[in-house]
């Protein structure tokens, strides 16, 4: 099973630890569909929502069962995040992925981001 990350689980990112012994990196990738992507609140991480307006880059995994359950509690899934399958493109591929989107509705009045950065 496949894993599109967009935030803290990416490379060089504060949880990536999660990934980097269990999972194999299948490299950067892309939403196939348009999705929003904004910080949450004052903290310092992304939360994607099923709002159509860019396309969303990332990191895609392929993850077995075990890490899978280890991203679900660091999502608070299914309490804080859900856990959903989209398309993902990646080096021209098509794959389904699990991402995670915010539960909560936050009214956003501030611009989508593309990406994540640790800028």
């Amino acid at each position: 099973m496949f894993v599109f990350v967009y935030g803290s689980l990416k490379k060089d990112f504060k949880f990536h630890y999660l990934l980097e012994d269990q999972s194999i990196f299948i490299g950067e990738a892309k939403t196939l569909e348009k999705f929003s992507l904004f910080k949450y609140k004052n903290y310092d991480f992304p939360y994607m929502k099923d709002l159509p307006c860019k396309r969303i880059k990332g990191e895609l995994y392929e993850i077995d069962s075990k890490t899978l359950e280890d991203l679900d509690l660091l999502e608070g899934y299914p309490t804080f995040y859900n856990r959903k399958q989209i398309d993902i493109i990646c080096n021209n591929i098509k794959y389904s992925a699990y991402a995670y989107f915010l539960k909560e509705d936050i009214i956003e009045n501030k611009e989508s981001l593309e990406e994540w950065t640790l800028k």
